[in-house]
């Protein structure tokens, strides 16, 4: 697990996904939930990087909890303040992620830089 240093708000939102959508699809709270089992529907908000949205991921306790998609990997990451970590996919470009998501650069400390896909809905 590694710790972001970016300013973040999440939560799980109860009611599940609005779309039935897969891992690191865009959803909305008050639905029928994401498409996995092992998924919830997740607000998130980095000011810093004026994005804010909900998708389907799940909390983590490393990499390998998480799927890959699109052929990039999937990374655990706590992001900001929140020590609850969650499954991100890597990028390089917005085209790599998700509908509705955006790739934005994060520092994860000691000089290492990762790019990952964010909601933005």
């Amino acid at each position: 697990m590694r710790k972001l240093s970016l300013i973040l708000a999440f939560g799980a939102l109860a009611m599940g996904c609005g779309t039935v959508g897969g891992t690191y699809e865009e959803c909305r709270s008050g639905g029928d939930g994401c498409d996995r089992a092992v998924d919830q529907c997740f607000a998130l908000s980095i000011p810093a990087e004026r994005t804010s949205g909900e998708f389907c991921s799940r909390i983590c306790t490393g990499d390998f909890d998480c799927d890959r998609n699109r052929g990039w990997e999937g990374v655990c990451y706590s992001l900001g303040s929140d020590p609850t970590p969650l499954c991100f996919q890597q990028c390089d470009f917005n085209s790599d992620c998700e509908f509705g998501s955006v790739c934005i650069e994060v520092s994860l400390g000691g000089g290492v830089i990762d790019f990952i896909c964010v909601p933005d809905n």
